[in-house]
């Protein structure tokens, strides 16, 4: 892979849960962090909204580094604007998108913006959709303290009732532990490790993995201080939750 650095972009914190993964599997790159909380949530935005500001945060990024390739750290943007992005920018632009579970024989609940929702439910798939619009606002105005978050009061469910649970905006990461503990579905899903696990076989395919050991973690925008903060003190040194049977 040529040198340059990976651009992850969110619109808050909730894309430093793919950051995470990415150093972990990609460790000889180097990383530029944008995150645009002064516009979010984005999950109530127009597409059309999402693809100017989008586009001109990449543009600015562009402007300040070497970018060979940028990662949509929202399923928001991912699933609306991915396309036209690369189109428009002749760059590859890789995304996280909510996982899709196929099996019919058990109950499945996705979590996630309104956009998102949106989207996902042109698949036609047989999973419960609840929207959580004020979800991952609270959860990046709780940083770095995500005990804050009251998420009980927002699932009206019974524990057991869902076998998957499908976490589809990146931020709901952060409270992982306390989605899985109210509703004890057999697994929970997000959209990162897919994410990271194609965009590692997707250069490993073209044998352009970078081999020089530098693993920059760099920080850029608006928000230095609480994504470094984040990143730091939760993110860098906490394994993130995954339950798996």
């Amino acid at each position: 892979m040529k040198k340059g650095f990976i651009a992850v972009i969110d619109s808050g914190i909730g894309g430093l849960s793919v950051l995470k993964r990415l150093v972990g599997e990609l460790p000889n790159e180097d990383y530029v962090y944008f995150s645009d909380s002064k516009n979010m949530p984005y999950g109530n935005r127009t597409e059309r909204d999402l693809y100017k500001l989008t586009l001109d945060n990449i543009l600015r990024l562009k402007s300040n580094f070497n970018l060979k390739a940028v990662v949509l750290g929202c399923n928001t943007l991912s699933m609306t604007i991915r396309g036209r992005l690369e189109q428009e920018l002749k760059i590859k632009v890789f995304g996280v998108f909510p996982p899709l579970i196929l099996s019919k024989d058990k109950k499945t609940l996705l979590l996630s913006t309104e956009r998102t929702a949106n989207e996902y439910k042109k698949y036609n798939l047989n999973a419960q959709v609840k929207i959580l619009p004020t979800l991952a606002k609270r959860i990046e105005d709780s940083a770095p303290d995500f005990s804050r978050v009251n998420v009980k009061s927002l699932l009206p469910y019974k524990k057991g009732e869902f076998d998957n649970v499908i976490l589809g905006c990146t931020h709901y990461d952060f409270v992982k532990n306390e989605i899985f503990d109210h509703l004890k579905p057999r697994r929970i899903f997000c959209g990162q490790d897919f994410t990271v696990n194609f965009i590692k076989n997707y250069y490993q395919n073209r044998k352009s993995l970078d081999k020089t050991y530098r693993n920059q973690v760099l920080f850029f925008g608006d928000d230095l201080k609480i994504n470094e903060k984040v990143w730091s003190l939760v993110v860098k040194n906490v394994k993130l939750y995954d339950k798996k049977v």
